[in-house]
């Protein structure tokens, strides 16, 4: 079964201050009465470097950066709201509205979670519902975590090249197909332009 870990109730407060008057905007602009917006329950996101991708160790230095909140309308998904999940120098988390984001990706990671939830392991056992993004290489990622080392990959739409997205992966074998865009990222990041 998918589960999802409980977000921290301040992420709820900052989502609310950032997405509030955007979504009173866009309910303004609406007439029709049975057009209802909701808010899912959100996924952490992880993220990962183009040194991880290398290393082979996908998911060993991840790090939490946000929480996702996936918005419906008309009970469709239409966009995502985050809420950044920043470090001080102390080691203290602070919550900040991240930002709105309109598009098919909302989409994406919806359909990808229909396919996750019908999966042979996850019908046997529990899996925690995080998302993985690796910005350098375009890549988001439905991760199921499971116990121990349990993890399985979801590519979503559009996935680069040459994973193929709603696609049940392990992290090694991801690390393993991108580890040539990333030395090309790494390379262009490291270059003096």
């Amino acid at each position: 079964m998918l589960t999802l870990p409980t977000a921290p109730p301040e992420a709820f407060t900052r989502l609310k201050e950032g997405l509030g008057p955007l979504l009173a905007e866009e309910l303004d602009i609406i007439d029709d009465s049975d057009y209802s917006i909701e808010i899912a329950r959100p996924q952490p996101i992880y993220t990962a470097g183009l040194t991880d991708v290398l290393s082979g160790d996908l998911l060993g230095n991840v790090r939490l950066t946000s929480w996702q909140f996936l918005v419906l309308r008309a009970r469709q998904p239409f966009g995502s709201g985050e809420v950044d999940v920043e470090r001080g120098a102390a080691g203290n988390e602070t919550l900040i509205y991240g930002g709105f984001h309109l598009g098919p990706y909302a989409r994406s990671v919806v359909r990808t979670l229909h396919i996750a939830e019908v999966l042979p392991p996850v019908i046997e056992r529990d899996y925690e519902v995080r998302i993985l993004r690796i910005p350098a290489v375009f890549l988001y990622c439905v991760w199921l975590h499971g116990e121990g080392h349990d993890d399985l990959l979801l590519p979503c739409k559009p996935a680069p090249t040459p994973l193929v997205e709603n696609t049940v992966l392990a992290p090694a074998t991801i690390a393993a197909a991108l580890r040539d865009l990333a030395a090309y990222r790494l390379g262009i990041a490291d270059a003096d332009i």
